[in-house]
């Protein structure tokens, strides 16, 4: 018989408390070695030393990924009782939840990435719309009341498929969408929108805000446009959606 959920709760407590305080109260802020140390003032090698203790038992976990060393919250998961110290979730534990590490990484760059340059992410899942078949993006863009689901780097010559990823949100009525495209990728992806929108009048209802890397300038292409021509988007168009 397990009798865990009778044992009280062991929380984490370091040394030195920057890092019981960050790792406790906001826990969101870091996943790499080196983000906990820039953000104590700790010396990286410390704060190895500081975590090492709780992948002893399993509490946590080190992943590498990318020249970076990343700290998982719940490497065997939330659902697997145990009594392991309790960590309060970090983003790496979050996007590792349905991915490989490499993926993990993949979409944890483009996070802080899109962050730093100004723009507001939802990370929870549960704060993610789906599209019509019960799949879900890995984030979506905050833009005032609206978490608008970001597709992450399609491929251009997919989109104007029947049942592409358009196809799927258009579906659920949603009134816009948020696209990350690869860096040059911007005309490709353009023409294939343009006759997605021109097969039916169905797509006409639905929006594409469109960003291209590394700068992340946005776009709208709408099919209520007659040229369906991109054109910059602005703080007040985005400000009308938010209903």
């Amino acid at each position: 018989m397990n009798n865990n959920k009778n044992q009280k709760e062991n929380y984490p407590s370091f040394t030195d408390y920057r890092l019981t305080k960050l790792v406790l109260q906001d826990p969101i802020r870091c996943s790499s070695i080196y983000e906990y140390s820039f953000a104590t003032g700790i010396p990286a090698a410390n704060i190895v030393e500081e975590f090492y203790r709780y992948c002893k038992d399993a509490s946590i976990a080190f992943e590498a990924a990318d020249g970076e060393i990343f700290v998982n919250t719940s490497p065997h998961k939330r659902a697997c009782e145990h009594t392991h110290y309790n960590f309060s979730q970090n983003l790496w534990e979050i996007f590792r939840q349905s991915n490989d590490v490499e993926k993990a990484s993949r979409v944890f760059k483009i996070y802080r990435g899109m962050e730093l340059a100004g723009w507001r992410l939802e990370y929870r899942p549960q704060n993610i719309p789906m599209d019509y078949s019960g799949k879900q993006s890995e984030l979506a863009l905050k833009v005032g009341k609206l978490n608008l689901p970001l597709i992450l780097f399609p491929n251009p010559k997919s989109l104007d498929k029947k049942n592409s990823v358009l196809t799927q949100y258009a579906k659920t009525k949603l009134p816009i969408i948020s696209m990350l495209i690869e860096e040059g990728s911007l005309d490709l992806v353009l023409s294939y929108s343009r006759k997605w929108f021109l097969e039916t009048s169905a797509n006409k209802n639905l929006d594409i805000l469109i960003l291209e890397a590394p700068t992340f300038n946005p776009y709208i292409l709408s099919g209520t446009d007659g040229s369906l021509q991109a054109r910059s988007a602005t703080l007040s168009y985005l400000n009308n959606h938010n209903l």
